[in-house]
């Protein structure tokens, strides 16, 4: 683990009572992260603008030494939150899709306006590919699920088009995610099987969470 927080800038000296960019992200709603960088005029959201606001790295890497004695697929971490000091940084999975990779990133954003508190000096806090039914887990997804796919756009394409798939690839996100969300917002919708075909996810994933077998955000 020394070997990832070597990688974020070094512990500047003296001690602080919390990470300078999670006091100013912190009890955040999306919507106000969104408003504050200026990431709130268009779809897909720039989670880049986020990061530069706030100060908090965005980091891609492969976890293979976290991994390498994990057999369990919903095991394996697929991100994490690293503060060093006054230094933060969102660590997550190259090896997936870039949708997955877009929602894993913005998971850790979430823990880090919800459970700032947690987060002290030299604090890790990992992602795991496994179920989120409850919990602060299940909050980081909502909260993501939000972030990513706000209501003041979701409400004015879902006019325009109820196919999940194609609102998934407007906001930039898995069909699975897109589910999810409409589901949380009560909003029917179908799933076009012609759409589909042009969709490259991982469609286990979506077979899956129809079966109840994930969590409504994964």
């Amino acid at each position: 683990m020394k070997r990832i927080i070597k990688r974020l800038k070094k512990e500047k000296k003296g001690k602080t009572k919390m990470c300078k960019p999670l006091e100013k992200i912190r009890n955040k709603s999306p919507e106000e992260i969104l408003e504050e960088c200026g990431a709130y005029n268009q779809i897909p959201i720039d989670l880049g603008k986020i990061s530069q606001h706030y100060g908090i790295s965005i980091i891609p890497d492969s976890f293979e030494n976290e991994n390498a004695d994990i057999n369990d697929e919903f095991e394996k971490v697929i991100g994490m939150v690293v503060v060093n000091g006054d230094n933060a940084g969102i660590f997550y999975s190259n090896i997936y899709s870039i949708n997955r990779q877009r929602f894993t990133v913005a998971h850790e954003f979430a823990h880090c306006s919800l459970h700032t508190n947690r987060m002290q000096e030299n604090y890790i806090e990992y992602r795991k590919n496994k179920l989120s039914k409850e919990g602060i887990e299940y909050e980081a997804n909502v909260f993501a699920g939000e972030l990513l796919i706000p209501p003041k756009f979701i409400y004015s394409l879902y006019n325009k088009t109820q196919c999940a798939v194609s609102l998934a690839k407007s906001f930039a996100v898995s069909l699975q995610v897109m589910c999810a969300r409409l589901d949380y917002l009560n909003l029917k919708y179908y799933i076009s099987s012609d759409a589909i075909k042009t969709v490259s996810e991982e469609l286990f994933d979506l077979l899956a969470f129809q079966k109840g077998e994930l969590s409504a955000y994964a």
